[in-house]
């Protein structure tokens, strides 16, 4: 279970560093690869933290749209981003996954 806790924190830190610097998650994703196989220091990135990431990028517009409809008071440009990709992060594992 702690493998799955720790993919799932991975994928969040790639889907918030996507949304922080308006990157494709998919291009954060292939950098942390990167860096993990160059740098010892970096630990590697897991087989589920690439599917969640892989698939979030796959349907991050139903995504978006579910979230927008089911967020009374809330536009998903006024969530902290902490929120919004925490949201992002367990829908598509909850409808998906």
């Amino acid at each position: 279970m702690a493998a799955r806790n720790t993919a799932r924190k991975r994928a969040f830190q790639i889907l918030f560093e996507g949304d922080q610097r308006d990157v494709d998650v998919l291009t954060v994703l292939a950098d942390w690869i990167r860096h993990s196989r160059s740098d010892t220091r970096q630990p590697p990135v897991s087989e589920y933290t690439m599917q969640l990431v892989e698939g979030y990028a796959t349907k991050v517009r139903r995504i978006d749209e579910l979230i927008a409809q089911y967020a009374v008071g809330w536009t998903l440009d006024r969530m902290p981003v902490v929120d919004r990709n925490i949201l992002r992060l367990g829908a598509y594992e909850l409808i998906w996954v």
